[in-house]
């Protein structure tokens, strides 16, 4: 998942060594066993915590595990009634990844121009992230989206040898046969 490791055959709530207070540690051990709950209300399964769990909110965390806990439920499931040599699971395609990794609550809207990948992502945001599906839009504009938003002269400028900061500063970027290097400019001096 995008901030726990599911232990489907343990009960073992664990903590990523590079979160190193241990009263840090404790407090999100706690945090955990409470939002798992016990084996016989329904829970089941351990948890690993990694490293950018550090700052969830409990209301994350307990996504997280609802995802986790739904998708080894329907591997098992498919591991019973398939015949050997059937894919059980298969990784998420990069725009679930977008929908389950990357949008909080800040996030304003997901625009999507393709009715098809629409409707894909609305069934899966209802199955798995319930809360990021009324965040999507279908777009059926005119023009396309790309050219609405600007996204191709903003591709155009992230990858130009020079980028230009906020700051009134700038990178140059320069890629040789043995070395990429990176001159940081002010600007104004």
């Amino acid at each position: 998942g995008r901030m726990l490791v599911h232990l489907p055959q343990d009960n073992h709530i664990g903590i990523s060594q590079k979160i190193g207070s241990p009263e840090l540690r404790e407090q999100l051990r706690q945090r955990m066993v409470a939002l798992v709950g016990k084996p016989e209300e329904g829970g089941g399964g351990g948890f690993i915590l990694r490293t950018n769990a550090e700052e969830a909110s409990d209301t994350e965390l307990a996504d997280d595990i609802a995802y986790l806990r739904k998708t080894w439920a329907e591997i098992r499931d498919r591991a019973y009634a398939s015949p050997p040599g059937t894919l059980l699971h298969q990784d998420l395609t990069l725009a679930e990844r977008v929908l389950r990794d990357l949008t909080v609550d800040d996030t304003q809207a997901i625009r999507i121009d393709s009715r098809l990948q629409y409707e894909h992502l609305l069934a899966f945001g209802n199955a798995y992230t319930p809360g990021a599906v009324g965040k999507l839009v279908h777009y059926q504009g005119e023009r396309p989206i790309f050219d609405l938003c600007n996204i191709d002269e903003e591709i155009r400028r992230a990858l130009a040898r020079r980028v230009d900061l906020k700051s009134g500063g700038y990178l140059i970027i320069d890629q040789t046969e043995a070395l990429t290097t990176v001159d940081v400019n002010t600007g104004g001096f």
